[in-house]
């Protein structure tokens, strides 16, 4: 016996030593670790060092389902009592991790059996860095403790930490019971403190984050039944994209249970800024009924479904049609799904990505049925300019093979893509490509090989193939994909006519050639020049046309980049780039150097500008920098000499533009931009941009303006002087206040008021109250400018002369300014039908409702005849105005009318008068103003389409011997004027009117009657 004992020790520390040996240590812990692991995950580790089975560290463990590794664990080190174990327990005094880094989801396949963990027991564990990429970038601290007191009874506690100059820390309990579990924790604090997680985005981000858990289940974790809360409350964020769908405050509840072993009734509130999603469940194991909610201000809808052997059907209902989907939970396919939709805006709003357009898509993907279907109409982004006229697709599966054809058109392009790949889309072919206009049968793009990609080892191998643009073409060759790419890409003739289809009223000019060379004696060595570029126009001169060329080289240890620029003028612009890095691409906190120098004549950018600003002058750059690609140091300076901008929409020109503006690091210093306007105006820009990221700016200018020009049209001239500031508050939150004084405005209403009004309908009024109810996303970036208009407002047209005067505030988003004020006027006079009227004190405020801003009118005009006083008024909102008749002493509208247009009281009027009376009245009592309120006015006291002419008696009798007629006439051409005159009485007959202009001061006049003919050629000379 005793032998034996010896022999086992001997063969124990044999063993012992056996282990220490690296290869065999990590061989042996690995094996204990597979077996101890489900069949369907894989363990490696690596680097294992110290004693076995006591202290042991480990560089590297990977945990590996079928396809690839879900989760690692760098620099483990554990001290791990091995004792124990032979008391059926497993005890670590301390673990202890560098880093976790839990890259997904593992793939396992589901079982019905729970979760049972062995006696395990943790008395420190630690881990400096936990990452999950899928989620954020960044990480957060873990310290915690494991205890199994006894069998089948776990506790788990963990403590994360977020920052560390943040004291308090959220705890997660954990703990089970055979196979019950309860988990429980609650989060409160400022987003902020979680700036670990994601720097980029938290550092910039405001809000405070509650989240409270009291869940309870089995192992098997097929259901859940408890409570969990989270609220977002005051979030504001600097992405626009975020801050559209979470500022405010923002809320998801679940109450109840969801289990497949017992009944389901439970409720599911998920509110983010104005949307409110509502689920209600309710059954039991055998079948559950879904109902709910989806609510916006512009959309409400209601969802209904069920679930019942393993399969969720949906119905969502509401605005513009209806969606029907059904999920099988067991292999997770799409057996049947169909949506049609006449007007998605209203859903595709709900979900922060408005579109409008008619889509309608069905079709399935399980084992019986693999095709999806889909069909779309008049697709835009604004609701205005489609974007697509039409589009159909189709994806099916058949046999081995996915196969896909998509065609698109548009108002000027037909578009089709087809092709097909393997199952496993391991193999991809596209055998049909092309791009051409809806007019004619030219080329745009087309295919001219098709597409041929392989997939072999995590590498795409694509066959040559060539892609005609317009005459030019893309060809490759030899090209492989993958990490480390290899092949040649050529492009020959790319011609920019192509532009044309793509920004409409544009005729471009130009040629693309290049070559890319990919893993040959560099990682990538490239080469490309663009060739008299610009737009094709008879109002420019050719040689304005730029040239540009692009060269770039990775030769494995550094990327260097050099941009020319030239022209046929004197432009002549040198830029480099080199970033120290073995990288494909650069990372962000590459080392780089960088220069720009050289002169560009802004005329010659002109060719680039199909919109009506014009620019010219001569820029100086002298640029050079050193840092990282995110802050690269840059110092230098840029002079602009004989600038001049020209806008021909606002009929603004700036002239003698001189500029030097300096730069230094991250801060852009404006030591003087200057200039003048057409006139005897000028302007000048001091101050300092500075930009802590490009992204976000920091604004601190000054600009002084003295009788500037501001605006040139045949609607307004509006000479301004002042001074305005614009200020950063906080980042993407910039200021601009001021005061401006108006020197002299002239504002002429004919040309205002020609423009076509565009009236949208409603079809119901719930529609409209929604549509008032919405609130348009506002900038950032706030206006606070008060205006001061001494005097010298001259505003004219429709008969109307006159001079006002006024303040007014401009506060509010830049988008959506709030008016306040208004102006007053000071004198004039109002001409309506040869009846000439005083202006009575009057003035314009302005309201600002739903974002748009409307002036309210409130102008008087006075006549006096004999004792009478007699007003037209002129109230309410520029749009639908009120116009009223009164006098003094009061009189009835009729014979304030009179008084105005024959300057007597009714009683006085003869029956001819009485017809254009009648006519007025009538205008008046229906109320139907086109055009602005002063030409309403115009054309209701005018009577354009008539016309009372009287012939005096030829002896000179009383005027009821004398004869009346009505004339209609209608300008057809400039030129051309025809009309028709009837007599009043019996013995007055109709004549038919034509003049014509032939020359500017020469004129025909033809007249053809019941009673005589005449033809006469005239001078006229207009004064």
């Amino acid at each position: 016996m005793l032998k034996i004992i010896k022999t086992f020790i001997i063969a124990t520390f044999c063993l012992l030593l056996l282990l220490q040996i690296p290869s065999v240590n990590t061989r042996v812990i690995q094996g204990i670790l597979n077996v101890a692991t489900p069949s369907d995950l894989k363990i490696r580790i690596k680097g294992v060092k110290g004693i076995f089975p006591f202290n042991l560290s480990v560089d590297k463990v990977k945990l590996k389902d079928s396809s690839e590794v879900w989760l690692e664990i760098q620099n483990l080190s554990f001290d791990w009592r091995g004792v124990d174990i032979l008391y059926g327990n497993i005890h670590f005094a301390d673990v202890h991790a560098g880093k976790i880094i839990y890259f997904r989801n593992p793939n396992m396949k589901s079982t019905d059996d729970p979760l049972t963990l062995p006696r395990i027991n943790v008395d420190a564990l630690t881990v400096d860095v936990v990452e999950i990429p899928i989620i954020y970038q960044g990480g957060f601290s873990l310290k915690g403790v494991m205890k199994s007191s006894e069998k089948e009874h776990h506790y788990v506690k963990l403590d994360l930490g977020f920052n560390t100059d943040y004291a308090e820390t959220e705890t997660i309990i954990y703990e089970q019971k055979g196979i019950d579990y309860t988990l429980k924790s609650t989060v409160d604090r400022p987003l902020s403190s979680f700036l670990s997680l994601s720097p980029a985005l938290l550092s910039k981000t405001e809000g405070n984050l509650k989240v409270r858990l009291d869940l309870s289940g089995q192992t098997t974790f097929k259901g859940v039944y408890g409570s969990a809360s989270a609220n977002l409350s005051n979030f504001s964020s600097p992405d626009a994209r975020v801050n559209n769908i979470l500022a405010g405050n923002s809320d998801f509840n679940f109450v109840g249970q969801v289990k497949s072993a017992a009944s389901k009734a439970a409720q599911l509130t998920l509110k983010l800024k104005d949307r409110v999603i509502h689920l209600n469940l309710d059954g039991t194991e055998q079948e559950c009924a879904i109902a709910g909610s989806l609510k916006s201000p512009s959309y409400a809808g209601q969802i209904t479904g069920n679930v019942k052997d393993n399969l969720v059907s949906l119905h969502l209902l509401g605005t513009g049609g209806h969606l029907k989907v059904t999920y099988n939970q067991r292999d997770q396919t799409i057996p049947a799904f169909q949506a049609d939709f006449k007007q998605i805006a209203h859903l595709s709003e709900f979900f922060f990505h408005p579109f409008w357009g008619e889509v309608s898509v069905s079709g399935g993907w399980d084992e019986q049925l693999k095709k999806v279907t889909l069909s779309a109409k008049n697709i835009s982004t604004n609701g205005r300019d489609p974007l697509l006229s039409s589009v159909d697709a189709d994806l099916y599966a058949e046999k081995d093979r996915y196969k896909a054809e998509i065609k698109a058109e548009t108002t000027d392009v037909k578009m089709k893509i087809a092709g097909f790949s393997d199952l496993e889309l391991q193999d991809f072919v596209v055998d049909e490509l092309y791009m051409r206009p809806t007019y004619d049968k030219s080329r745009l793009i087309e295919l001219k090989k098709p597409i041929v990609i392989k997939a072999i080892d995590n590498t795409y191998r694509v066959q040559d193939t060539e892609i005609q643009l317009m005459e030019g073409g893309l060809r490759s060759k030899d090209l492989m994909l993958s990490l480390q790419p290899k092949g040649e890409l050529f492009f020959t003739d790319f011609d920019a006519r192509i532009l044309n289809s793509f920004i409409e009223g544009t005729q471009w000019r130009g040629t693309l050639d290049g070559r890319m060379i990919l893993g040959k004696d560099a990682l990538y060595d490239a080469q490309f020049k663009l060739k008299d570029f610009g737009l094709e126009s008879g109002e420019r001169k050719k040689e304005k046309l730029i040239n540009l060329g692009f060269t770039v080289r990775h030769n494995h240890s550094d990327i260097h980049a050099q941009l020319t620029y030239s022209d046929n003028l004197d432009s002549k612009l040198v830029g480099d780039f080199v970033a120290k890095t073995d990288k494909f691409l650069p990372e962000e906190n590459t080392s780089v150097l960088t220069s720009l120098t050289g002169i560009i004549n802004l005329s010659a950018l002109n060719t680039l500008i199909w919109w009506g600003d014009r620019l010219k002058g001569k820029l100086t750059v002298a640029l050079k920098g050193n840092g990282t690609l995110t802050s690269p140091n840059i110092q230098g300076g840029v002079s602009l000499k004989d600038g001049l901008y020209e806008n021909g929409t606002i009929g603004m020109l700036l002239r003698e533009i001189k500029a030097e503006l300096g730069i230094s690091g991250q801060s852009l210093v404006v030591r003087s931009f200057e200039g003048k306007d057409y006139d005897k105006g000028s302007f000048g820009v001091t101050g300092r941009v500075t930009f802590p990221e490009l992204s976000a700016p920091v604004l601190n200018l000054d600009l002084a303006l003295q009788k500037v020009i501001v605006a040139n049209t045949h609607e307004a001239i509006v000479v301004t002087s002042g001074k305005l500031s614009a200020r950063t508050k906080k980042p993407h939150h910039h200021q601009i206040q001021g005061n401006v004084h108006v020197n002299s405005a002239l504002i002429n209403l004919n040309q205002v008021s020609s423009e076509p009004k565009t009236i949208r309908t409603f079809r119901t009024e719930e529609e409209l109250h929604r549509k008032q109810a919405k609130k348009a996303t506002e900038l950032l970036t706030q206006l606070d400018i008060k205006i001061d208009i001494p005097k010298k407002l001259y505003v004219q047209g429709f008969g109307l002369r006159s001079e006002w005067k006024g303040n007014m505030t401009v506060v509010g988003p830049l988008n959506m300014p709030n008016i306040a004020g208004g102006v007053n006027s000071l004198s004039g006079r109002l001409d309506i039908s040869s009846k000439k009227l005083v202006l009575a004190p009057s003035s314009v405020t302005f309201e600002t409702k739903h974002g748009q801003i409307m002036p309210v009118l409130d102008v008087t005009a006075k006549k006096v005849v004999r004792e009478y006083e007699a007003f037209i008024s002129v109230k309410g909102h520029v749009d639908e105005p009120k116009i009223d008749f009164t006098s003094i002493p009061a009189q009835s509208t009729e014979n304030v009318i009179a008084l105005i247009l024959f300057d007597k009281p009714i009683n006085e009027v003869t029956a001819a008068q009485s017809l254009q009376l009648a006519t007025t009245l009538a205008a008046v009592k229906a109320g139907k103003f086109s055009g602005g309120a002063l030409d309403s006015l115009n054309h209701l006291l005018g009577v354009d389409d008539i016309s009372l002419n009287k012939q005096e008696a030829i002896d000179g009798s009383d005027e009821s011997n004398s004869h009346y007629s009505v004339a209609v006439g209608k300008q057809l051409t400039e030129k051309i004027f025809v009309g028709l005159e009837q007599g009043l009485q019996q013995d007055v007959g109709s004549k038919v009117k034509a003049k014509v202009d032939v020359t500017k001061n020469t004129k025909i006049e033809a007249e053809a009657g019941t009673q005589n003919t005449a033809l006469g050629y005239g001078l006229e000379f207009r004064y």
